[in-house]
């Protein structure tokens, strides 16, 4: 009789209802947001004591550069009684110990005593996803077959469900002291899910590492480290771009999910799966939109890219324009670079300075300029006159310039073909591993065109605040870097108005111009080391077009050649 309601209990146990398992974890992730409110009702009679503000009283506000959108930071908690934290230079990756290609799930009581079985051509592990935008619905479902380390032979299958974000509801069945049942049980839960319209995430296990977390203790424990033989000023750049904090700093900005799926777990080939939902989403909107579908194909895409809408009605979230289009497209064009960054960070070697590592491992030589050299006295008066006049609410001041030589681009490079220009062109801080340790690269061919305003291709300009912009910058995160690159333009391609088409050049045709209102004269043109660089300030020099400044693009990265970084300070005015 005590066997047959055990054996009832597991069968209910299996039949989860994912709506009703939704609605409890709702319920209890409103409840402690309430008891949150409560406590902040409970301080509000406290002093209203500050925490340290690094910005001076009168800087509260965020403003930011036009066009690109900022997010405003987060206002200030009441702070409680300081608790020791490490400062950011403490703060390090620490590895949990890997038993195979997979970890198991850290919520699961058997992590400690059991590994996730697997076989040469598959990893018993798997992660589903189902957004749902008409139902508001954003779940995740994880599948594991596990093996005990002590006892091989022994088997359970974990699942954990819920909403992103949230740790969600799990179960453990088993011992199966049949592989082949195990199995089963895996199989049933995997085909039952992905029936209901769950979509599995591809997980690159060849690169998988537990995910990072800070620990003080692991930084006193360190093996002892050599001291860095790079030039200081290379060291701080290295340092900038490599930062954890910056990374998910970033991933929260842009709408991401890390804790449903760390970027070592994302693989390529589902950002690549992104990039194809969103041509579908592209295709619909050109033709006769039909919401019904927009809903189905931006439900696809959020389940194959997690993000964390916490309670937010999902219906607000529907792709239905080529500006929400876009920032998808600018998303998973930001998560590759910083997948390359990651990548890095976690495969570093314990016995070697990790800025050192990371240099090495970006194949692309840097020099500190010196002032003193007569090309930095250049570099910053085109800094000082292309500063574009609408762009001013923010001023720039070079921290250091560095001669770039990345390994390979000068062999490739197209030196014969006419037209050389020193140009532009800016990123956000945690895409530079991925550029300078792969170079400026072109849109992929299943990324929708609707992103690029002439085209897939690599886009510059020859007003600096221009490319600033696409730094990304706030008056909290005020440092960004800009990149001047030899371009080969050869004959342009000149247009006024935008042609996402435009890489279809015609015969004869090297790049596109994008002819703007304003731009440095070309009386104003000098000569640095064999290239021209478009030194004056800039004037009305067309009026007919409805671009404000020039871009240039070309669409083979042969034409490229990376000359300079600079490391700017953006000065916020207001």
């Amino acid at each position: 009789m005590v066997q047959t309601r055990k054996r009832a209990a597991a069968a209910k146990d299996t039949k989860d209802d994912d709506k009703k398992d939704q609605t409890k974890e709702d319920k209890k992730i409103q409840k402690k947001d309430k008891s949150k409110d409560k406590a902040k009702d409970k301080t509000s009679d406290l002093p209203k004591k500050r925490a340290r503000d690094p910005s001076p009283p009168a800087q509260k506000k965020s403003p930011s550069p036009s066009p690109p959108k900022q997010i405003s930071p987060q206002p200030q908690q009441i702070p409680m009684p300081p608790v020791p934290t490490p400062a950011p230079e403490e703060q390090k990756i620490v590895k949990a110990i890997k038993k195979g290609r997979a970890v198991v799930d850290n919520e699961c009581s058997k992590s400690s005593d059991c590994h996730v079985y697997e076989e040469p051509a598959k990893v018993w592990c798997c992660t589903l996803n189902q957004a749902d935008l008409k139902d508001n619905a954003n779940k995740y479902y994880i599948i594991q077959l596990l093996e005990e380390d002590k006892n091989p032979g022994k088997f359970y299958v974990w699942n954990r469900w819920g909403r992103v974000g949230y740790s969600g509801q799990n179960a453990l069945r088993g011992p199966f002291l049949d592989l082949n049942k195990a199995k089963h049980e895996y199989n049933k839960k995997f085909m039952d899910k992905t029936k209901g319209g769950y979509i599995e995430v591809q997980i690159s296990y060849e690169e998988e590492t537990p995910e990072p977390q800070t620990s003080k203790k692991a930084v006193r424990e360190e093996t002892k480290q050599e001291e860095s033989k790079l030039d200081s000023r290379v060291r701080d750049l290295v340092n900038l771009i490599f930062d954890l904090k910056t990374i998910n700093s970033t991933l929260a900005e842009i709408g991401y999910d890390a804790k449903k799926m760390p970027l070592g777990k994302l693989s390529i080939a589902t950002i690549k799966q992104g990039m194809e939902v969103l041509k579908e989403i592209e295709n619909a909107l050109e033709g006769a939109i039909k919401s019904d579908k927009l809903t189905g194909l931006s439900s696809k895409f959020y389940s194959l890219i997690p993000h964390d809408f916490g309670f937010k009605h999902m219906s607000n979230f529907i792709i239905n324009s080529k500006e929400k289009l876009k920032e998808k497209i600018a998303m998973l064009e930001n998560l590759t670079d910083m997948k390359i960054a990651t990548n890095i960070l976690e495969a570093a070697k314990n016995d070697v300075n990790p800025a050192d590592d990371h240099y090495m491992k970006l194949k692309c030589g840097l020099e500190t300029l010196e002032k003193n050299d007569p090309v930095y006295g250049i570099l910053e008066n085109y800094v000082k006159n292309t500063h574009a006049a609408t762009h001013n609410s923010y001023g720039l001041t070079i921290l250091d310039i560095f001669r770039v030589d990345k390994d390979g681009e000068d062999e490739r490079f197209t030196k014969n073909l006419h037209n050389h220009m020193l140009l532009w062109h800016g990123s956000r801080l945690t895409n530079w591993v991925g550029i300078l340790s792969q170079g400026l690269r072109i849109a992929p061919p299943e990324a929708p065109v609707s992103g690029y305003m002439f085209g897939k291709g690599v886009y510059f300009a020859d007003m600096v605040s221009k490319s600033a912009n696409y730094c990304f910058t706030n008056r909290n995160n005020n440092i960004g870097l800009l990149l001047l690159c030899d371009v080969a333009l050869g004959n342009c391609n000149e247009k006024l108005y935008a042609d996402y088409n435009a890489n279809l050049l015609p015969d004869g045709k090297h790049s596109t111009k994008g002819c703007g209102r304003n731009a440095p004269p070309e009386s104003s043109y000098i000569d640095l080391e064999g290239t021209k660089l478009p030194y004056g300030e800039g004037e009305t020099v067309n009026v007919n077009g409805s671009l404000l400044y020039n871009e240039y693009i070309v669409y083979d990265i042969k034409q490229i050649k990376m000359k300079f970084l600079f490391k700017i300070r953006f000065d916020y005015k207001f």
